[in-house]
C-alpha cells in the first residue's frame, strides 16, 4: 500500500503542468512593468524565433510629428485659400499628415469625402472638387503630372499635392524627426541576426533618407495596404524553417499587414484598428521596448525548457524509486511540493528587471 500511495503522489504532474503557464505569466507581468502589453501569449514564442522584422516609417521609426518644411503655390489665385481647403479635407483623415494641415484655421467645410488609403483624399469644398495626396494620386485623378524639376526641389521630403480638375494648386514638403533610439535598435537586431526592412506608403526618396539614417538596407516605398500585405506574405512563404516574419506599425494603413504578420507589434498611439490585429502593444514611446520584449521572450523560452527538463527528470527518477519502495509517501509529498516550488521560483526570475 505504501509504495502505491507514493507512486500516485510522485506521478502527479504538478511541476510539469506549471512549467509553461507559470513562466509565461511571469514574463507577461515583467513586460507590463516596462509598458509592453502582450495580447496573445503565442507572441513570446514568435519573438524568440523572429527572422525578419518589417517597420513602418511614419509614426514608427519617426516621431510621426510631421511639420511643413516648405510649400509652393502654383495657382496665385488660390494663394489665400489653399491652406483652408487642405484643413477642411484633412479633418476627415486619421493619418499623421492630417495634423499638419488641421493646425490651420478654416471656415470651409468638406463634403462627399473619399479617402483612398495610401494615396490621398478627394472632397467637395466651396463648390469645387479637390484632390489632396501623392503626386501619383493627383495624376491618376486629374491627369496633371508634376514636373520633374518641382519633384527634385522636394527631394527627401514627403510631398503632398493639392489640385482640382483645372490643375495643380500647391505643393507641400513635409519632414519628420527620426526616433532617437531607432538606429540603436536596428543595429542590435542586425547583431542578433534579425533582418530588417522598411515598408511604407511614403515616396521612395523620403523613405530612403530615413532608412539610411536608421541603418535599414531594404526599403519598400510607395506601398498601398494591399501591397504591404503582399510583401509580408511573400516573405512568409520564403522564410526558412520555423522562422517568424514580424511587423511593427501604427496606422490604419498597417492594420491588414499587422493582422497577417506572424508577430505584430503596435507602437504607442497606434490606431485602434492596428492595435486590434497586433500581438504586442507598446504603451511607451521607447523603441528599446522592442529589444526588451525580444530579450524577455528569449529568456522565457529558456526557462520553460529548464522547467520542463527538471519536471520530466524528477518524475522519471522518482516514480521507479517510489515503485520499489525507496520513497515513503511523506517523502513523495514533500518532493512533489518542492519540485513545483522550484519550477515557480525559476519562473519568477523573469520578474527581475534587467540592468
Amino acid at each position: 500500500l505504501s509504495p502505491t500511495i507514493a507512486v500516485l503522489i510522485v506521478s502527479c504532474p504538478c511541476a510539469l503542468s506549471l512549467a509553461t503557464p507559470a513562466t509565461i505569466t511571469a514574463a507577461i507581468g515583467r513586460l507590463m512593468q516596462e509598458g509592453i502589453v502582450v495580447s496573445r501569449t503565442t507572441a513570446l514564442e514568435s519573438l524568440h524565433r523572429l527572422e525578419l522584422l518589417f517597420f513602418d516609417k511614419t509614426g514608427t521609426l519617426t516621431e510621426g510629428k510631421l511639420r511643413l518644411q516648405q510649400h509652393t503655390v502654383i495657382d496665385p489665385a488660390r494663394d489665400q485659400q489653399h491652406f483652408q481647403v487642405c484643413s477642411a479635407i484633412e479633418q476627415h483623415s486619421e493619418h499623421p499628415i492630417a495634423r499638419v494641415f488641421t493646425a490651420f484655421e478654416s471656415s470651409l467645410v468638406a463634403t462627399e469625402v473619399q479617402n483612398t488609403p495610401g494615396k490621398g483624399l478627394s472632397a467637395h469644398v466651396d463648390s469645387t472638387r479637390w484632390y489632396l495626396g501623392t503626386p501619383e494620386y493627383i495624376q491618376e485623378q486629374t491627369g496633371q503630372a508634376l514636373a520633374s524639376s518641382l519633384r527634385d526641389s522636394y527631394r527627401g521630403q514627403t510631398l503632398v499635392v493639392l489640385a482640382h480638375p483645372g490643375g495643380i494648386v500647391a505643393l507641400y514638403g513635409l519632414a519628420d524627426t527620426l526616433r532617437d533610439e531607432a538606429p540603436a535598435l536596428i543595429s542590435w537586431l542586425k547583431k542578433r541576426g534579425i533582418r530588417t526592412a522598411m515598408l511604407t506608403g511614403d515616396q521612395q526618396d523620403a523613405a530612403e533618407l530615413i532608412a539610411d539614417e536608421v541603418g535599414i538596407d531594404q526599403v519598400y516605398a510607395g506601398q498601398l495596404p494591399a501591397d504591404k500585405l503582399s510583401v509580408v506574405q511573400q516573405a512568409q512563404q520564403h522564410s526558412s524553417g520555423k522562422k517568424i516574419v514580424g511587423m511593427v506599425g501604427d496606422g490604419v494603413n498597417d492594420a491588414a499587414v499587422l493582422a497577417a504578420a506572424d508577430c505584430a507589434i503596435a507602437t504607442q498611439g497606434a490606431a485602434a484598428l492596428a492595435s486590434a490585429g497586433s500581438d504586442i502593444l507598446l504603451l511607451t514611446p521607447r523603441m528599446s521596448a522592442i529589444r526588451t520584449a525580444i530579450e524577455t521572450a528569449d529568456k522565457t523560452n529558456r526557462i520553460i525548457r529548464q522547467n520542463l527538463i527538471w519536471a520530466s527528470s524528477y518524475n522519471l527518477l522518482a516514480i521507479p524509486a517510489a515503485a520499489m519502495g525507496y520513497v515513503p509517501p511523506w517523502a513523495a509529498a514533500v518532493g512533489m511540493s518542492l519540485s513545483s516550488l522550484l519550477v515557480i521560483l525559476n519562473a519568477l526570475r523573469l520578474k527581475k528587471r534587467q540592468a
